[in-house]
């Protein structure tokens, strides 16, 4: 396999598969009561605290965009667990 067909394989699997949407507006993830939805607040919350911990343990800061990569690409699924993340914030904290 050449390097040039691996690349655009996963370039097209970054367009298809990996492509995360704005899950904190989006209307999949919408309910009546909007105080238990997860906000963008809580979001921020998430990176202060890996800040903290990347700090505390003298990490690499840059690892934080990736990780939060990683959760932004999960909450956007359309799936029951990332859904029950988002309408329960004691599902969706760390």
């Amino acid at each position: 396999v050449t390097v040039a067909k691996s690349l655009a394989v996963m370039m097209h699997n970054e367009i298809t598969c990996y492509r995360s949407c704005d899950y904190l507006h989006s209307p999949w993830f919408t309910v009546d009561d909007n105080d238990a939805l997860v906000t963008a607040s809580d979001r921020a919350m998430i990176v202060n605290w890996c800040y903290n911990v990347i700090d505390q343990c003298h990490l690499d800061p840059k690892t934080i965009a990736p990780a939060m990569e990683m959760v932004d690409r999960f909450l956007s699924k359309p799936s029951s667990i990332a859904r029950d993340a988002l309408l329960d914030r004691t599902q969706y904290q760390l």
